[in-house]
C-alpha cells in the first residue's frame, strides 16, 4: 500500500482573496525506507504550468536501482524562506538527515539546505554548471 500526503498552502491577498502559495506531494512508503537518506536529485522548473509557479522535486534511487520520486511541491518563489518550508515540512515525516543532495546551484536552495541538513554534503548538478560557464 501507498500512502501519499498532499498540502496546499494558501496566502492572503491584500483584498482578503486567497491564492495558492504551494502545494506539497510526500510519498509515506518512500520516506520510510532507508535509500531516502542517503541521496537526493532535486531539480525544479522554470514556473511552465498552469499556476506559474517553479515545480520542486525530490527523487531518490531505490535498492533495486531505480528512481523514485520522494517528494515535490509547487512553491510561491525560490526564495530561501520557501526552500525552507519545503524542507521542514519532509523533515516533520521523519526525514532529519541525508547523506548527499545534488541541486542547482541558487544561492537560496543552497543556504536552505544548509541550515535544515546542517551535515548533508552539498554538490551541483553538472548539467547546470556547463550552462553557467557556456553563457
Amino acid at each position: 500500500m501507498i500512502y501519499l500526503f498532499i498540502y496546499f498552502n494558501f496566502i492572503n491577498d491584500e483584498n482578503g482573496g486567497k491564492h495558492l502559495a504551494g502545494a506539497n506531494y510526500l510519498s509515506k512508503q518512500f520516506i520510510l525506507s532507508a535509500f531516502s537518506h542517503d541521496i537526493w536529485i532535486q531539480d525544479d522548473t522554470e514556473c511552465t504550468n498552469k499556476f506559474h509557479m517553479p515545480i520542486m522535486a525530490i527523487v531518490v534511487m531505490d535498492e533495486n536501482g531505480k528512481n523514485q520520486l520522494l517528494s515535490f511541491a509547487l512553491l510561491p518563489l525560490k526564495k530561501e524562506n520557501d526552500f525552507s518550508c519545503f524542507f521542514k515540512l519532509v523533515k516533520q515525516h521523519g526525514i532529519e538527515s541525508v547523506r548527499l543532495i545534488v541541486c542547482d546551484r541558487y544561492q537560496s536552495q543552497v543556504s536552505s539546505i544548509s541550515k535544515c541538513f546542517p551535515n548533508t554534503q552539498i554538490i551541483f548538478c553538472l548539467r547546470h554548471i556547463k550552462l553557467f560557464f557556456l553563457d
